[in-house]
C-alpha cells in the first residue's frame, strides 16, 4: 500500500468495483420496472384478491372478505368519511381483514382509522395495477443526520398505472371520488384554519372568511363552555 502504483491500482479496482455494482443495481431495477409495466410484477395483495394457478390477480374465494370490503366503500359513500366508517365498523361489531407481507392466512381485527384509510385509497381496488406510488425522500434532522423515509407520490407521478387489469370492486371513477372527499376531509395543518364544516358548536366553521386577505378565519374553543374567540 505505501507503493505509488500499487496504490493506484488498489484505487482504480474499488472505483471499478463500485461502478459495476452500480450497473448491476441498475440493471435489476430496470428489470423490475419492465415487468411492472407489463402488469407481471407480482407484489403482496391486500384483503380482497389472491393470485390463481396463471398468477393473475382474481378476486377472493372468502365471501366473508369480499362482503366486508364491499360494505366497507358503500358506508363510506353514505357516511362520507374515514373516520365516520371507522366507528361504524367498530360500532357493529365488524372486524376487518388483515394480512401483512410476512402471513399466509388472514386475521381479523378491531376496525381503525388507518386500515380504512389504506383499504379506500388503494387503486387494486378499482381494478387498476399500480407500480411505484410511493418514493424515499431523504432529510437531515436538526443533529445533521441523513434520515431516509417513504412518502406517497402524487398520482400524476407514480411509475405504472395499468387500468382494466383485474376484477375490480369499484369503478376508477368512484376512486377518483373517494380520495378527493378523503383530501378535502383531512384536518388542516397546525398554522392553517379548516376548511371543512365539523363538529362544534361554531356554526359557520369552515365558511368564514376574511374580508380582505380571503383567508379562512379561524376557529378556538375555550374552556368546557365550548364558547367560540
Amino acid at each position: 500500500p505505501s507503493d505509488y502504483n500499487d496504490s493506484l491500482l488498489l484505487g482504480l479496482k474499488g472505483t471499478m468495483s463500485e461502478a459495476e455494482l452500480h450497473i448491476l443495481k441498475g440493471r435489476m431495477l430496470a428489470g423490475v420496472r419492465h415487468k411492472a409495466q407489463k402488469g407481471e410484477l407480482r407484489f403482496h395483495l391486500p384483503p380482497g384478491y389472491e393470485f390463481d394457478d396463471q398468477g393473475k390477480i382474481v378476486k377472493t374465494s372468502d365471501e366473508q372478505v369480499s362482503h366486508l370490503i364491499e360494505l366497507l366503500f358503500a358506508k363510506f359513500f353514505e357516511v362520507g368519511t374515514i373516520s365516520g366508517v371507522s366507528k361504524y365498523l367498530q360500532h357493529e361489531g365488524l372486524r376487518m381483514p388483515r394480512r401483512s407481507p410476512f402471513e399466509s392466512k388472514m386475521r381479523w381485527v378491531v376496525a381503525y382509522y388507518r386500515a380504512v384509510y389504506l383499504m379506500l385509497n388503494n387503486p387494486i381496488y378499482a381494478g387498476t395495477y399500480a407500480y411505484g406510488r410511493t418514493g424515499v425522500v431523504t432529510d437531515i434532522d436538526v443533529e445533521g443526520h441523513r434520515r431516509s423515509r417513504q412518502r406517497p407520490k402524487a398520482m400524476k407521478d407514480w411509475d405504472v398505472v395499468i387500468h382494466d387489469h383485474h376484477p375490480a370492486y369499484i369503478t376508477w371513477g368512484q376512486f377518483e371520488r373517494i380520495r378527493k372527499m378523503a383530501e378535502s376531509n383531512r384536518a388542516a395543518h397546525r398554522d392553517q384554519a379548516s376548511t371543512v364544516i365539523r363538529e362544534g358548536s361554531a356554526l359557520l366553521q369552515g365558511i368564514v372568511r376574511c374580508g380582505k386577505c380571503g383567508r379562512s378565519m379561524t376557529i378556538r374553543y375555550r374552556g368546557h363552555t365550548a364558547r367560540t374567540g
